[in-house]
C-alpha cells in the first residue's frame, strides 16, 4: 500500500508554515527545556553544596560540645573529692558536718566544671551504688529520682561500657525539677567511675539538650507523620539505629542503607557527615520540591507563553502567507487560461515586489503572444488569399501562353521571321515562370531565362544590350534560386543610360561559395572611387533603389544565412558590378540543404 501524502502539504504556504515550527519555534522550545534542566542541575548543586557546608559545621559543633563533655567526665572521675566520697561505705549524714561540708563540696565542683566547660542548661549528675545523687540541679524527692535513673538504660549500659564514654540520646522525665520542660531530649554521655581494682563504684551523667547541639533542630523533627515533612531534617544514626529523627521519613528513605556517594534520594538531597567524638552518623536530608517546583512552575509558565507566542506568530504567519500567495494565485489562474488558448487573460497584480515583477512580465508576454498570434493570422490570412490569386492567375499564362503559340505559327506562315522570333523568347519566360512547384533551379536554366528576355529587351532597344555569359561548364548544374539575376540584368537595362550597353555575367567558387558577378558598362556613379568594394550594405543608392533587389538579397540571407547575399563594386565613370554569393550546391535537390545552412 502506497501511502499518499496530501497535496496541500507541497503548497509554498505549508512548507514555509512547517519551516517556521521545526526551524524557529521547535529549537526555541528545546533551548527553554535545555536551559530549565542546566538550570535545575546547577540549583540542585549550589544546595548540596551550601547543604554540605552547613553540615560541616554542624559536625563540627557536635564535636566541639562532645570533646567538652568528655574532658568534664575526665575531670570528675579523676577528682579526689569526688572519688572519696563515692567510695565511703557509710551514709551520708545530714548531722555529720564533714561529711555534709564534702556532699557540698562536690555538688560546687561538679557545678563549677559544668560552667567552666560546659553549656550552663547542661545537667551533670553522679551516681554511687548506695542510692546518693549528686547533681547540678535540685530533686524534691532524690530518693526516687535515684530509682527512676535507675531504670533507665543508659545506666544499665554504663555499667557494662568499663569507664568507656557511652553516648545516647535521652528524655528529661527522670529528672525532677520545676525548671526542667518534660520531654526535652539530652545528648547524654554516661561514664563508669572504677576503683583501683577495676571495679564500679559509681557513674557520671553528663546530659546537654540537643537543641544547645543542634539549633536547626526542633521537636518536629522527633514527629513520626506518615508523609515525609517538606523542609530539612536532621538524622543521627549508628550502625543503622536511628538515634535522633523522625523515623517514619528515616526508614522512608533508607537512610539506614544509605550510600557514601548517595546525593539524591526520593526527591531529596542527602549530606552525611560523621560525628568523630560520638562515631555517629550525621544526615541531612531536604526535599527538592520547594526550590525546583518553583523553577517547574517557572518552566511550564514559559512554555505556555512560548506556545501561545507560536499559535499567535503562526496565525500572523498564515495571514501573511495568504497576502503574499494570492497574487501566486492569481497569476496561475491567468497561465491555465491562456494554457487554454484564452490571450485576453491579464494578471491583475499590483505592487513592486518581485512577484508582481513577474506579473508584469507573464503580462508583457501574453500581449507579445497575442499580437504574434494576431500576425501569423494576418499572414495566414494573406498566404490564402495568395494562393487564390494564384490559382486565378495560373489560367491567364496558360491561355495567354496557347494563344502565344497559335500567333507564333501564323507568323512563320506568313514569313515574319522575327516576330516568331519574339514570339519563342517570349514564350520560354512564360513557361519559365509559370513553374510554380518548385522554387530553386539550376544555374543553366536561370542563364537561359536570362538569354530570353535580353533577346526580348533588344527588340525594344533595337539590338543595343549585348549579354555575355562566361560561366564554366562544370558550375551550370550548381543549385540557383530562380529569379535571383534577372533584377540585375534589369536594373542594369534600365539604369545603365549607355548605348550599346553590354552586360558580362561571371561565375567561379571560393572557398566552397559559388561567385556569380554581372557588370555593365553604364555610367557608373561619381561618389566613389572604382573597384572599391562595399560589402553588407543596404542597396539604397539612385541605380539599386528598386524593391526587387533588396528583396533578392534579403532572399539569400533567409535561404543560406547572413554570410551569403549582394555585394556590389561602383566605378566613378564607368560601371557597376553586382557578386552574388551562396553555397556551392549541386542539382536543383539541393535546396532544403542550402537553406539549412
Amino acid at each position: 500500500m502506497k501511502w499518499k501524502i496530501p497535496r496541500l502539504l507541497f503548497s509554498i504556504r505549508d512548507k514555509l508554515l512547517l519551516s517556521f515550527v521545526i526551524f524557529i519555534m521547535l529549537p526555541i522550545l528545546i533551548t527553554v527545556m535545555v536551559y530549565y534542566e542546566a538550570s535545575k542541575e546547577l540549583l540542585v548543586h549550589e544546595i548540596n553544596q551550601t547543604n554540605a557546608e552547613v553540615l560541616g559545621k554542624i559536625t563540627d559543633r557536635m564535636n566541639t560540645t562532645a570533646e567538652r563533655i568528655v574532658k568534664a567526665s575526665h575531670l570528675i572521675v579523676n577528682d579526689p573529692d569526688i572519688v572519696d566520697l563515692i567510695r565511703n561505705d557509710r551514709d551520708i549524714e545530714i548531722n555529720d558536718y564533714s561529711t555534709l561540708q564534702k556532699f557540698m563540696g562536690v555538688n560546687r565542683k561538679i557545678t563549677n566544671i559544668r560552667d567552666f566547660l560546659l553549656e550552663s542548661e547542661a545537667y551533670v549528675a553522679v551516681f554511687d551504688f548506695k542510692g546518693h545523687m549528686y547533681a547540678t540541679w535540685t530533686s524534691r524527692n532524690a530518693a526516687r529520682s535515684y530509682q527512676e535513673f535507675q531504670k533507665e538504660f543508659w545506666f544499665q549500659q554504663a555499667q557494662t561500657a568499663q569507664g568507656t564514654p557511652n553516648w545516647q540520646v535521652a528524655y528529661t522525665n527522670s529528672i525532677e525539677n520545676d525548671y526542667v520542660p518534660q520531654r526535652t531530649q539530652l545528648l547524654v554521655m554516661t561514664r563508669l567511675i572504677k576503683s583501683d581494682a577495676g571495679t564500679g563504684q559509681g557513674i557520671v551523667f553528663i546530659g546537654v539538650p540537643i537543641q544547645a547541639v543542634l539549633p536547626e533542630f526542633s521537636a518536629r523533627e522527633d514527629r513520626t507523620d506518615p508523609a515525609p515533612a517538606a523542609s530539612s531534617q536532621l538524622f543521627l544514626q549508628l550502625d543503622g539505629s536511628l538515634m535522633l529523627g523522625s523515623k517514619d521519613v528515616f526508614d522512608h528513605l533508607s537512610l539506614d542503607a544509605l550510600d557514601q556517594n548517595t546525593t539524591e534520594k526520593a526527591g531529596y538531597l542527602i549530606n552525611k557527615s560523621v560525628v568523630k567524638q560520638l562515631g555517629w552518623e550525621l544526615i541531612r536530608a531536604t526535599p527538592q520540591q520547594p526550590f525546583t517546583g518553583q523553577l517547574q512552575a517557572l518552566r511550564n509558565k514559559s512554555i505556555l507563553w512560548l506556545t501561545l507566542l507560536c499559535l499567535f506568530f503562526c496565525v500572523v504567519f498564515i495571514l501573511v502567507m495568504l497576502k503574499l500567495i494570492q497574487p501566486i494565485k492569481i497569476l496561475h489562474r491567468s497561465m491555465v487560461k491562456v494554457g487554454n488558448g484564452d490571450f485576453t487573460s491579464i494578471a491583475d497584480i499590483r505592487g513592486n515586489d518581485e512577484i508582481a515583477m513577474l506579473g508584469h512580465k507573464f503580462n508583457a508576454m501574453v500581449l507579445n503572444l497575442r499580437k504574434l498570434i494576431e500576425r501569423l493570422s494576418e499572414e495566414q490570412r494573406r498566404k490564402e488569399e495568395a494562393r487564390f490569386q494564384a490559382l486565378q492567375a495560373q489560367v491567364k499564362p496558360h491561355f495567354l501562353f496557347n494563344t502565344l503559340n497559335s500567333i507564333k505559327w501564323t507568323a512563320r506562315l506568313s514569313g515574319a521571321e522575327h516576330v516568331s522570333q519574339m514570339i519563342t523568347s517570349l514564350g520560354k519566360l512564360l513557361s519559365y515562370a509559370m513553374n510554380h512547384d518548385r522554387e530553386v533551379t539550376i544555374l543553366k536554366e536561370e542563364l537561359d531565362f536570362l538569354q530570353s528576355y535580353v533577346n526580348l529587351q533588344n527588340v525594344r532597344f533595337n539590338n543595343e544590350v549585348s549579354l555575355d555569359i562566361r560561366v564554366p561548364e562544370e558550375l551550370l548544374a550548381s543549385s540557383f534560386l530562380k529569379f535571383t539575376l534577372q533584377p540585375l540584368v534589369e536594373n542594369s537595362i534600365i539604369h545603365g543610360h549607355r548605348s550599346p550597353l553590354r552586360i558580362t555575367i561571371e561565375a567561379y567558387t571560393e572557398r566552397g561559395d559559388l561567385l556569380i558577378v554581372v557588370k555593365d558598362n553604364g555610367i557608373g556613379s561619381p561618389q566613389r572611387p572604382p573597384s572599391e568594394p562595399v560589402e553588407d550594405q543596404r542597396l539604397t543608392s539612385s541605380k539599386f533603389s528598386g524593391i526587387g533587389l533588396n528583396n533578392i538579397n534579403d532572399r539569400l540571407k533567409m535561404h543560406f544565412g547572413e554570410a551569403y547575399g549582394l555585394t556590389f563594386e561602383r566605378g566613378e565613370t564607368e560601371g557597376v558590378a553586382v557578386t552574388v554569393r551562396i553555397p556551392c550546391l549541386r542539382g536543383d535537390s539541393q535546396h532544403d540543404k542550402g537553406t539549412d545552412r
